[in-house]
This record gives C-alpha cells, sequence and structure tokens, in this order.
C-alpha cells in the first residue's frame, strides 16, 4: 500500500492538482490493500504456509522485500545505494540462503526491472550496475556455502531438477498440476469466474470511459479534462507496477511448476512464495478496470467479498496443510494390528528413501517394522524375503506398506510369491506416498 501510495502521490503532485488526483487514488489504494492483506492472509494457501513450519514463509517474506524494492524504485531518476542496491543485496543474500527458489523470482523480477529501466528512463548503465551487485552478492553466498552449484544443478534434486526443466514432454501436465494447487489453495476453486469477469469489466471499462470523458468536456470543461488526464497518467504507472509483477510472477510459476517435487497438496509451498502477489494482481487489476463504471463498483466489491467467504469455507473444510496431521483413525488401527501381534514390513525404493516420513506417526506405533528394499542389485525382492526374512516368509497376516514412488504393484506381486500363507490382500489406505495393505 505505501508503495503504490507513494507513487500516486508523487504523480499527483507533479500535476498541480492534489485534490483531483491524490485523494482519490489513495482512498482506492487502501481498500485495495486491504483485500489484498485479506485474501492472502486468510486463505488455505497463506494458512498452510505458517502450520507446514517450512523454509518457504520465510522466502516469502524475501520475495516481497525484493518486489517492493523494485517497485518502489522503478520510476526514481537514479538508483542510489542506500535505498536501492544495499538493501537489494541484503535481501537476495538472506532470501538465497533461505531457499534457492527466490533466484527464479528474482531472476524474472530483474529482467522486468531493468527493461522498465531501460525503455523509460534510458539507463543502460544501471543494467550493468546490476549485474555486478547481484555477481557480488552471489560471490559472498558462495563464501558461505560453497555447496550450493551442486545443490541446484547435480545430486539428486538438482539433476531431478534440471532433467524436468529440459523435459518439454511434462509442460503441459505440470502447469496443470500446479495451476490446480493455485486454484484450491488460493483462488477457492473460482479463478476461471474471475477471468472473465476481468475480461468484461476490461471491455465494459473502455467503452465506458470513452463516454465518461466526452460527457466531462461537455460539462466540466478544461479542468475536468486535466483532471481525468492526471489520473489516466497515475493509472499507467500503477499498471506499469502490475506488469513487472506479474512477469515476476510468470515466470517464477513455469520454472517451479516444471521443476518442482509432485508431492500432492503438498507441492503448494512452492508456490506460496508468490501467492501475495498473485492476489495482489488480481485484485488490483479488477480494481482498476472496473472503478471508472460507478454501478460495477458494488459488483467488484461483492466478488471480492465471496472470494473471501470462499477462501475461509475452503480453509475450514480441510484445505490447511500441516506439517504433522492429527491421524488418530491412521493411529488407531496401527495400535490394533500391533495388539493383535500381526509383523509389519514397508516396502520401499532404496533411492528414494524420504518417502517413508510420511507415515512416520503409525510406524512408530509398532515394536517392529520390517524394511524391505525393492530391488537392489541382481538380488530381487522376492529372493530376498525367502532367504533372510523367516517371520514375514512364515506369516499367516502381514501388515504391507507400500512405497508408491517405485514399482507398488511388483513390489506387492513379489511379496504375495514369496510367502506361501498369503494369497490375498485388501487395501486399507491410500497416503501421498504409500498404500498399505493387509494381507492374508
Amino acid at each position: 500500500e505505501t508503495v503504490l501510495r507513494n507513487r500516486a502521490d508523487r504523480q499527483s503532485k507533479s500535476s498541480g492538482n492534489e485534490s483531483c488526483d491524490r485523494d482519490s487514488q489513495n482512498g482506492k489504494i487502501a481498500g485495495y490493500s486491504a483485500f489484498v492483506m485479506l485474501l492472502y492472509g486468510l486463505s488455505p494457501a497463506g494458512l498452510s504456509s505458517v502450520t507446514l513450519i517450512r523454509m518457504y514463509a520465510l522466502l516469502t517474506v524475501f520475495v516481497l522485500w525484493a518486489a517492493i524494492l523494485h517497485v518502489k524504485n522503478m520510476d526514481e531518476d537514479k538508483l542510489t545505494v542506500k535505498s536501492f542496491w544495499l538493501p537489494l543485496a541484503v535481501c537476495t543474500f538472506l532470501g538465497f540462503m533461505t531457499q534457492y527458489y527466490y533466484f527464479l523470482f528474482l531472476f524474472f523480477m530483474a529482467a522486468a526491472f531493468c527493461c522498465y529501466r531501460l525503455i523509460i528512463k534510458r539507463k543502460f548503465s544501471e543494467v550493468v550496475q546490476y549485474g555486478l551487485v547481484m555477481a557480488g552478492t552471489f560471490g559472498v553466498a558462495y563464501l558461505f556455502y560453497p555447496a550450493y552449484p551442486s545443490h541446484m544443478f547435480s545430486g539428486q534434486r538438482g539433476g531431478q531438477a534440471a532433467n524436468n526443466f529440459f523435459d518439454m514432454g511434462i509442460l503441459w501436465e505440470r502447469l496443470r498440476y500446479f495451476g490446480g494447487l493455485l486454484q484450491k489453495f488460493l483462488f477457492a476453486d473460482c479463478f476461471w469466474f474471475l477471468a472473465v469477469l476481468l475480461v468484461v469489466l476490461s471491455v465494459l471499462a473502455r467503452t465506458g470511459h470513452r463516454g465518461t470523458s466526452k460527457m466531462e468536456v461537455e460539462n466540466n470543461g478544461k479542468h475536468s479534462r486535466t483532471c481525468s488526464l492526471q489520473m489516466l497518467s497515475g493509472w499507467v504507472k500503477l499498471y506499469g507496477t502490475l506488469l513487472v509483477i506479474g512477469v515476476s510472477c510468470l515466470g517464477y510459476f513455469l520454472v517451479a511448476s516444471k521443476t518442482s517435487l509432485l508431492v500432492g497438496d503438498a507441492a503448494i509451498r512452492y508456490m506460496v512464495p508468490i501467492c501475495p502477489l498473485l492476489v495482489l494482481e488480481t485484485v488490483g487489476i479488477l480494481i482498476l478496470a472496473g472503478w471508472k463504471m460507478p454501478s460495477m463498483k458494488q459488483v467488484i466489491i461483492g466478488v471480492l467479498v465471496a472470494w473471501l467467504a470462499l477462501n475461509l469455507v475452503a480453509a475450514g473444510d480441510g484445505r490447511v496443510l500441516f506439517l504433522y496431521p492429527r491421524d488418530a483413525e491412521k493411529i488407531a488401527r496401527a495400535q490394533a494390528y500391533q495388539e493383535q501381534g500381526i509383523p509389519v514390513a514397508y516396502a520401499y525404493d532404496p533411492y528414494q528413501t524420504w518417502c517413508i516420513w510420511d507415515s512416520s506417526n503409525e510406524l512408530l506405533v509398532y515394536d517392529e517394522v520390517y524394511f524391505l528394499e525393492e530391488n537392489k542389485g541382481d538380488m530381487t525382492l522376492e529372493e530376498r524375503i525367502r532367504m533372510l526374512d523367516e517371520r514375514i516368509r512364515g506369516a499367516d497376516q502381514l501388515v504391507l506398506y507400500v512405497s508408491t514412488v517405485g514399482d507398488a504393484e511388483a513390489c506387492l506381486t513379489d511379496v504375495l510369491s514369496a510367502c506361501p500363507y498369503l494369497s490375498e490382500c485388501r487395501l486399507l489406505q491410500e497416503d501421498t506416498y504409500c498404500r498399505m495393505y493387509l494381507l492374508q
């Protein structure tokens, strides 16, 4: 709100008629910012960023800081060390050390910001200076954490992200996946309605603005025309702000969608850093598109209130994610099998051992759990069970957790083949990373 109001104030002061421009714009911006804060803060995405207790909530802070620094200085005649370069360097270092996805947002924000400054201000030297400052900042980051290049581009996670980035065959699938998460956790399943409303408002505003301008000229003379031109110039500046932020969010969304892990609803954490800015974009464009039409003000406010209400309903309907959800039913089932003395096994992919944590609340209930590597080396899972695990091989009942990251069906077949007293299975539950079966 402060950034947008300051830009409106500077525009109005340069016009010589503050009452016409500044009061009108500041009043609109105040309501604009209130809706942005409520719509993000009370959305399932905003609440989940807190309850998941992940680094992405802190990353959101630095993404917003970076956005404020760039937007606040878009129209400055000169970028100073105190107001821009030093704060940006500090923000970049802290943001990048928090999570390397900060680099994705900064890359597109820097590209949009530098293009704007290059076109509007003709400041080519600032583009070079920007590159030098960022190179120095990432150099300092390397001194603090020399492993970050390999963490980003090689190793298990980095290599997987790099392969996904260059695999264009999965582009549409991943865009739909992460777009669906934003639809579910941020837009309360009404994104397409908002998009259609925006198109309608834009068409009506363009038609209505022509008629209003002619009427003002006829009825109020030159003063009314001057006031309208001043306000139009101010709104153009604000649209420029939304354009730069929009380009940054779009670039981040495209790259993050290609490289992030598909971990069910929990994957919304990768999009959380840009969620406040996406709300700002949506609400801002809706208000700016329809504010010239008095008859549409109530409609826009009604839509925003309805969006907020739907977010609250979604948050209360189980869409808020928790790092350690209360799985009372699952734990009670595990306790029942533990009391019956039924052996328990967990079959997993040896290269994806991190998936086991998803069932840790249940696994800790059992006194013993047999961990079976699915297929390792030349020996199959069936051969290893026959050689090593007498209690599993001779069991007439078995609780089996099977990782869905690997080949779950083949694993289930191997276990049934290795255990002569087991012939049928029943699916008890299906979680993000594994399925739970009762074999008899």
